[in-house]
């Protein structure tokens, strides 16, 4: 999968193998493999993520490999959207899903160090070092 969305000005117009390899299609594929639905265009899709949702988010948790804590069996609280907590009885660190390796070679990649106003961004290496498994290694200060 090379992109979330391809890289064009017009979204209007998008190459077709590169719409083939983005992960909004991968993930309609592993949606299809979970539910055994069928989904013949975006717009099936998307009737799909609002009537069927708690199977859409289900089928996100697992797509995304977000990592948490407790239960996930409860999707949704209620189905009044304005009221509902998603995923109610889970526990979720951001900082534990945002730093982890998914790719061996993502520790030696430079990220986002600092940026500013009127600055432009800087790029070097994290100050944070992740061991393998996502465990912090504590040469920082950490």
């Amino acid at each position: 999968m090379s992109a979330i969305l391809p890289n064009h000005a017009n979204p209007t117009t998008v190459d077709p193998e590169e719409a083939r390899e983005s992960q909004l299609t991968d993930f309609i594929r592993y949606c299809e493999q979970r539910t055994g639905y069928h989904f013949s265009s975006h717009a099936e899709f998307e009737k799909f993520s609002i009537e069927r949702y708690r199977h859409f988010w289900a089928c996100f948790l697992d797509w995304a490999e977000i990592r948490y804590q407790g239960d996930p069996t409860r999707v949704c609280s209620s189905d009044v959207c304005e009221k509902a907590a998603f995923f109610p009885d889970l526990k979720l660190n951001f900082v534990d899903n945002l730093l982890r390796l998914r790719d061996p070679q993502d520790g030696a990649r430079p990220a986002l160090t600092s940026c500013g106003p009127g600055r432009e961004p800087v790029a070097g290496l994290a100050a944070v070092k992740v061991r393998r498994g996502g465990e912090r290694d504590g040469a920082d200060g950490f």
